[in-house]
């Protein structure tokens, strides 16, 4: 069973890692545009 509280720590830890994973992608792509 998920709480709540642990629906929204899930959803946090995953928008971090997003955040991460887009930032390196974005130095990734301006990388292999030019």
């Amino acid at each position: 069973v998920i709480t709540w509280a642990s629906f929204i720590g899930l959803m946090r830890a995953y928008r971090r890692w997003k955040a991460k994973q887009k930032s390196y992608n974005f130095h990734v792509e301006v990388e292999s545009q030019f």
